[in-house]
């Protein structure tokens, strides 16, 4: 389950996933400390993993940090319509173009496990609940 959030099936595949987290995961890092946003990285990682395990056939195959990166998404759309950190509009627009962006590549390319991007959202808005508790 947790293997295959550290290997990808292209250099394409590495450098897009290694750009995202450039990219998003320093804000959520510095909002919630270093070990909790580890942990939250990890944990949206292996629930989408396991929503995976559980929803797709025994014999599918997949690689990538998508489901933990979408977790990463996940926190921000909580925050931004909780309201519990500032973002500004153009910020907002950013977050959800991107997120939108995302799910709809997924589905218009064969061989995306959207199971782990959706469970990856899902997760990462529902554990902000927990992690982002000061």
């Amino acid at each position: 389950m947790a293997t295959s959030m550290f290997l990808h099936n292209s250099f394409a595949h590495l450098l897009f996933n290694s750009f995202s987290l450039f990219l998003f995961a320093p804000r959520l890092e510095r909002e919630l400390s270093r070990y909790k946003f580890l942990g939250f990285y990890i944990a949206c990682g292996l629930l989408a993993n396991v929503l995976t395990f559980i929803i797709q056939p025994a014999y599918y195959s997949h690689v990538g940090a998508s489901g933990a990166i979408f977790g990463i998404f996940g926190a921000y759309i909580y925050f931004i319509r909780n309201k519990t950190i500032y973002f500004t509009k153009s910020d907002q627009q950013i977050v959800i173009v991107l997120l939108i962006i995302g799910l709809l590549s997924g589905f218009l390319n064969s061989g995306v496990n959207n199971v782990a991007h959706i469970g990856g959202f899902i997760s990462g808005y529902l554990l902000t609940i927990l992690f982002a508790r000061k």
